[in-house]
Formats: C-alpha cells, sequence, structure tokens
C-alpha cells in the first residue's frame, strides 16, 4: 500500500487546467523523482501533496484512504513535509527560532537551551558549523537552505517532499545531503525529490515520474531511463544538441578586473573576460565568490582597477554598474532581487527607471505608459 498518492488528480486555476488526470505513488523507504520542464505542472503537484492546494478533481489517499487538508499545517501534522525551493525562514530571528517556529520547547515557558542544544545536533547531523543563534538574514544562501534541510529533520516526517534541495549547494553539501537522503530512506520514509539535475536523479531515484504539460508521459524503475531518456521525455522529441558544441574562445576582451579587493573579504583578485565566453568563479561557501562579484559591480565598498571593453571605469554603485554595461543577478532572486508585491512591468523596468521617470510638482514620477510599452 502506498504511503501517499494521487488518483487520477486535476487542478485548475480559472479556465485553464494545469493538471491532467495525474496518478502518483509515493512508496516507504523509496525516493521518488519528480521531472519535467519548467511549467510542467512539478510545483502544483507538491503544493498539493503538501496541503497547500486542493485538487480540482481526482483524490488525494494516505495510508490508502481518501482525505483532503484543510492546509500545510494539517498536512504536516500527518507527517507530510516540505522543503521548499523558496526558502520559508524568518530574516529576524536566529537559526534554532526558525527551526522550531510555532512548536517551540517547553510551550510556554520557552526552553531556550533545549531548542539549542536539538538544532545544534541537526547541524551536526549535516556537517554545518553554523551558529544555533545566528541570525537567518545573516547567513549566505546555501547556509540557509541547510537550515531548512535541518527543520525538515527536525519534523520526524513521514514524507519528504524536496524541491530543488542542492540548487545551492556546494559540491561537499550536496555528498552530506545525499547522505541524509539514504539515512531516511533506510527507516522508511517516503521521498518525492524534485531536480533539474539529470544525473542526480539517475544516482538517488528508485523510480521516476516524467511530466509534460501538465500530464505524466512517463513512469520508470531505477536504470530504465538514461540522463537523455529523461530529457527526451521532458521535452517530447529527441535531443540532438543536448550539450551544443563551445564557440572559439579569442574575442576581444570585454571586462578585466586588476586587484580588486573587497574588506574583509577578498583579497588581490584578477581575472579578464573576453566576447563570447563564459567565466566560471569557483569556491566553497564563505570563499568570497559572492563577495567579489558584488565588489566589481559596486554593492560593496572595492579597490582595485576595472575596465570594461578596454577602458577603466569607475564604479562606486550599482548605477554606474550599469552606466558602464555590467548586469547583476543576485544570489537569492527572492530576498534581493525582487518587488514581490509588485508587477512583471516595475520588476522588469527597475533598473531602467531614469528612462521613464521625470518630475511632476517636484516630486520624483515613473511614466506609466513608457513602462508598459518597454
Amino acid at each position: 500500500m502506498s504511503l501517499l498518492a494521487l488518483r487520477d488528480v486535476s487542478k485548475s486555476f480559472g479556465p485553464i487546467e494545469v493538471l491532467h488526470n495525474v496518478d502518483l505513488a509515493l512508496e516507504p523507504g523509496e525516493v521518488h523523482a519528480l521531472i519535467g520542464e519548467n511549467g510542467a505542472g512539478k510545483s502544483t503537484i507538491m503544493k498539493i501533496l503538501g496541503g497547500f492546494l486542493d485538487p480540482s478533481a481526482g483524490e488525494i489517499l494516505m495510508d490508502g484512504a481518501p482525505l483532503r487538508f484543510a492546509g500545510g499545517p494539517e498536512a504536516e501534522a500527518r507527517g507530510i513535509v516540505v522543503i521548499h525551493q523558496e526558502f520559508n525562514l524568518a530574516p529576524d530571528l536566529g537559526v534554532a527560532a526558525n527551526i522550531f517556529l510555532g512548536r517551540e520547547a517547553g510551550g510556554w515557558r520557552l526552553d531556550l537551551a533545549a531548542m539549542r542544544r536539538q538544532t545544534a545536533a541537526l547541524l551536526q547531523r549535516l556537517d554545518c558549523a553554523i551558529p544555533p543563534d545566528a541570525l537567518i538574514g545573516e547567513l549566505s544562501v546555501p547556509d540557509r537552505q541547510m537550515v531548512e534541510i535541518a527543520k525538515a529533520l527536525s519534523r520526524n516526517a513521514r514524507v519528504l517532499i524536496m524541491d530543488e534541495p542542492s540548487a545551492v549547494l556546494t559540491h561537499r553539501e550536496v555528498g552530506t545531503l545525499y547522505a541524509q537522503i539514504d539515512r531516511l530512506r533506510a527507516e522508511g520514509v517516503a521521498i518525492l525529490y524534485c531536480s533539474h539535475r539529470l544525473d542526480e536523479v539517475a544516482h538517488l531515484a528508485d523510480r521516476i515520474t516524467v511530466l509534460r504539460d501538465g500530464r505524466v508521459v512517463r513512469q520508470a524503475l531505477r536504470g530504465e531511463l538514461t540522463e537523455d531518456d529523461m530529457a527526451t521525455a521532458m521535452v517530447g522529441r529527441e535531443l540532438q544538441d543536448f550539450y551544443p558544441p563551445k564557440g572559439q574562445p579569442g574575442g576581444a576582451l570585454a571586462l578585466e578586473v586588476r586587484g580588486l579587493s573587497v574588506p574583509g573579504r577578498v583579497r588581490d583578485v584578477s581575472l579578464s573576460l573576453r566576447e563570447c565566453e563564459v567565466l566560471g568563479i569557483a569556491g566553497l561557501v564563505g570563499s568570497g565568490r559572492t563577495e567579489l562579484a558584488e565588489g566589481i559591480v559596486g554593492l560593496r565598498p572595492a579597490s582595485g582597477e576595472i575596465r570594461v571593453a578596454g577602458r577603466p571605469v569607475a564604479i562606486r554603485e550599482l548605477r554606474d554598474a550599469f552606466a558602464a554595461g555590467l548586469a547583476y543577478l543576485t544570489e537569492d532572486r527572492k530576498e534581493a532581487g525582487l518587488l514581490l508585491d509588485k508587477g512583471l512591468r516595475e520588476n522588469l523596468t527597475l533598473a531602467t527607471l531614469d528612462r521613464f521617470g521625470g518630475f511632476h510638482n517636484g516630486a520624483g514620477v515613473v511614466k506609466r505608459r513608457g513602462t508598459r510599452r518597454s
């Protein structure tokens, strides 16, 4: 008997049907990978299983019995825990407070020492040196992901739903994650693992379900699908150029950085980037990768020389980088890259407001008609 299952489930948002008659079963002690392109319906399935959405048709079954969840907390009370791709953490609280938020040890007397001890044990299990009292808002993105994993482990899950858990982790941290998945599998936990990394799926999954356009198009057991087979099932056609041939390097210098230092973070870094070239910057968490990028684009005080297309430029803030032709994608899109309470128009034109701005009665205004056209 499956621990948790969807039977003939469909989901519509208004007139748009995004899931079509989906069958999916999670077995105890099994890693079940759910894969598909963006928009295939993976997140909708995870939200239905986690109690955050109701199906429009079909059934959710747990231990063979049909049920409907009143919300995410009820699903969690039944042992269904979700590790969200978007962090579900309070940035102004510490690690221990986040892990036990809403179920604090000691009840109204609040046993902080017990929560710290349990948090330290969870983080040690993950081979993670984060202090239990560290503020979430001061942690790196990979460290926040490890806190999310620790929070899930603290809940003694029967079903664990993992949405891209390795996306921001280093190679060492991914190895730790795999070890925890193997331990949970051995304890009989059913794991739904969603990832775009097909090598991970091939390594971890006991069973694979492929979604395309809201429909299950393939189900297979471990070893029955190669990575190319998975990709073909996801897109519905053969991929002749899964990794297209790389172009030849040697274009003109687009960016040069000489002796760049960010106080306390980065010291004397030089690099060069040519046109039509991808330059990778690698390092462990805390090595200074993010701080280097932020120093180049003016988000951190930095010293050194920066040249764009051979010309020296002075970059003291982000607008200087934009003016020089440099764009920056933040590590944490949700917290530092988007205005979540605004629409596409505001977000897509945010970096170029000088093109749409003006003054009226002494106050700055944005010309909405221009932003709409853009």
